[in-house]
């Protein structure tokens, strides 16, 4: 649930957001996305102290200088320099939609 997730990375999101080498720090549920300054070390040693903070809670991490995919969107940086973005699909999206004129049972489509 959104609450209980958020109750419970608290202090992860606490942890990140008051550093200041942290422009930028934003989660959803349990995907984190973080714009860093730029210094790539001192990143990776605060993100093994925030892989401590809370026991049973492992980080993982992608880091990219170009662009990166978080929730349902590629997040890239164009030619410019400015941030831009594009659909995302997970490799396990299969596609695999149904149209109402399927003939499926009508309580099948409030569940959608």
């Amino acid at each position: 649930s959104p609450t209980l997730a958020n109750l419970y990375m608290e202090e992860i999101d606490i942890f990140f957001s008051k550093d200041p080498l942290c422009k930028y720090y934003m989660r959803y549920i349990d995907d984190i996305f973080i714009l860093w300054g730029d210094e790539p070390n001192s990143f990776k040693a605060c993100f093994e102290k925030a892989n401590v903070i809370i026991p049973g809670i492992e980080l993982s991490m992608d880091s990219s200088t170009n662009s990166i995919n978080i929730l349902d969107i590629t997040l890239y940086k164009n030619d410019a320099g400015s941030l831009n973005f594009h659909p995302y699909f997970k490799p396990t999206n299969y596609f695999q939609y149904f149209y109402p004129v399927s003939h499926h049972p009508k309580h099948i489509y409030g569940e959608l």
